[in-house]
């Protein structure tokens, strides 16, 4: 099979193959047929290096919404009359006196930011690591069902193990499912955790959040026939990272989880988190069935 430039670059390169020998040495090494290999690796890989990431990334998102909703409206005001009296003074017009003022407020900001050590971009690191890592991993699992680069014996070797290493509907991992069973639960699974964190939001969204969100949805159900045209072995990875992810978001809304990892409370924090989201479910489905 003939790859574009950019397949073949991504299944060349070292980081490919490292995550294409973790993969066959696991199974090697803990016997497990390959459905279950590719499911240790996925929850080993969510728990030792996305979930840590996960807490640094809440406890930032928690500084910055605690300074935002808390610290900065009253900081705003005082700077708002500060400004205010100072442009009585100077005889500044209304256009320079809201330049000063947004100038202050930002440099108020900076200033708060920097003391907290919770800079908004600090929040991305996650991002920073799970793609690529979701990226090699499925180019990873994608040479080993199309024997690449190098058809020699060992992938042949593994390419056979995957071909009944499956479970229940999906035998041959090597195939694409064609039930539509995993690409649909995959589709399903993203667009849960869509929906989960769009019902979480306080502030209605900005237009470009909402293009944002409505891409996103899209994008989930757009998966689902893509999914289903590739080995199952990848659409197996995808899934499962789904799953856990949803887990993950879900965990999160634990009190008692953010107090064990000092993530601080914050204005969208409730007492019975789970009720509350059943509830803005509910409100959100009923609203849209009004419509």
């Amino acid at each position: 099979m003939k790859d574009s430039a950019v397949f073949s670059y991504l299944s060349d390169c070292s980081a490919t193959e490292v995550m294409r020998s973790l993969a066959v040495n696991v199974h090697d090494w803990t016997g497990l047929p390959w459905w279950g290999t590719v499911v240790l690796m996925t929850f080993s890989l969510r728990a030792f290096i996305t979930f840590p990431l996960a807490i640094y990334q809440n406890y930032v998102l928690a500084k910055v919404e605690n300074l935002s909703k808390l610290d900065m409206p009253e900081l705003s005001e005082e700077i708002k009359k500060e400004v205010t009296r100072q442009a009585r003074a100077e005889g500044w017009n209304e256009r320079k006196a809201s330049l000063h003022y947004k100038i202050r407020v930002k440099k108020k900001w900076d200033e708060l930011v920097i003391k907290n050590n919770c800079h908004p971009f600090k929040a991305t690191v996650t991002l920073w690591v799970q793609i690529p890592t979701w990226v090699f991993f499925s180019v990873a699992l994608r040479n080993l069902a199309y024997m690449l680069p190098f058809e020699d014996a060992a992938a042949q070797l593994t390419y056979l193990q995957l071909s009944v290493g499956g479970l229940l509907w999906i035998p041959n991992l090597t195939q694409p499912d064609d039930t539509f069973i995993l690409p649909l639960i995959l589709g399903l699974t993203n667009l849960a955790i869509i929906e989960m964190q769009a019902v979480r939001k306080i502030s209605e969204p900005t237009r470009f959040q909402r293009y944002i969100l409505n891409f996103f949805r899209i994008f989930s159900v757009a998966l689902i026939p893509l999914a289903s045209t590739v080995p199952s072995i990848l659409c197996l990875y995808w899934t499962t990272s789904s799953i856990l992810g949803l887990g993950q978001n879900l965990l999160f809304l634990s009190n008692r989880l953010r107090a064990i990892c000092r993530i601080p409370d914050t204005p969208s924090s409730f007492e019975h988190p789970y009720r509350q989201l059943w509830a803005d479910i509910c409100y959100r489905t009923s609203k849209f069935y009004r419509k």
